[in-house]
């Protein structure tokens, strides 16, 4: 679930025979509602929105989840399949986790 038209119609799609589960992409929401900030209120609520409806037709709910905090929300409304970070994110994590090392180790002490 990524279009904001489609929250109109969301317990219909639900409803739909043949989909197991609903995904809800927060950050292509947050961009197609227009909002840069890190947690848009309108996402907030079309997530809570698009979760109990997946929950009143008895489907699954996956999501993105870029932490801890964020999974534990999701899970609270219903989520049961997460997909943690990204390649990128998984890259740009371990990448800047070696230079901490690095820079831990050659700094000229103070």
């Amino acid at each position: 679930m990524e279009d904001p038209e489609a929250l109109d119609q969301i317990d219909a799609i639900a409803a739909v025979d043949g989909i197991d589960s609903l995904f809800i992409g927060r950050g292509d929401l947050t961009a197609a509602f227009g909002d840069e900030s890190a947690d848009p209120p309108a996402v907030r609520q079309a997530v809570e929105r698009i979760t109990a409806a997946a929950r009143a037709a008895g489907k699954s709910i996956s999501v993105y989840a870029a932490n801890g905090k964020e999974a534990a929300w999701l899970k609270e409304l219903g989520a049961s399949t997460f997909v943690v970070s990204s390649d990128q994110g998984f890259l740009r994590a371990g990448a800047l986790a070696g230079l901490a090392d690095v820079k831990a180790r050659i700094a000229p002490p103070a």
